[in-house]
């Protein structure tokens, strides 16, 4: 395995960089000092195509992996603006949507993760386990008989 960076990635982590630099550490202090959301920093990184970097490309994405969007996220954080919700909303759920989802959830929101105009969070957990995912035992069984 090359932990070298592509030419392209290179190029992805210091176009980020230049949005970081002109948001910077003040930007993302003052939001958080007075309880303010990030939105404007979020809606320009959609806008450039950078929350939507591990989206396949029929869908608005740039059609990367998980590893463009842990740049961003990286280029962002060094600049001051750690966007943590990067993390779940693009990286996590249009994951598992694009890998799982039906073809009308993937028109319905696919775009709207690689544009950034759609927030999504999810929630797990359960006794003995918690938010850790590799420690749920619940499973489920298909009812031939269906609901009744």
């Amino acid at each position: 395995m090359s932990f070298v960076e592509s030419e392209e990635r290179r190029a992805l982590r210091a176009a980020v960089a230049e949005l970081g630099a002109e948001y910077g550490a003040s930007y993302y202090v003052e939001k958080a000092k007075s309880g303010q959301k990030t939105d404007e920093l979020w809606a320009e990184a959609g806008r450039l195509g950078y929350l939507g970097v591990n989206v396949p490309e029929e869908y608005g994405g740039g059609g990367g992996g998980i590893g463009d969007l842990a740049a961003v996220c990286e280029e962002l954080a060094a600049a001051g603006c750690p966007l943590l919700l990067m993390v779940v909303s693009p990286a996590i759920c249009a994951t598992i949507i694009a890998r799982s989802g039906t073809e009308d959830q993937k028109k319905h929101w696919l775009p709207r993760f690689a544009d950034g105009s759609v927030k999504m969070a999810f929630a797990i957990t359960e006794p003995d386990a918690g938010s850790n995912s590799h420690r749920i035992t619940t499973t489920a069984r298909r009812d031939v008989k269906g609901a009744g």
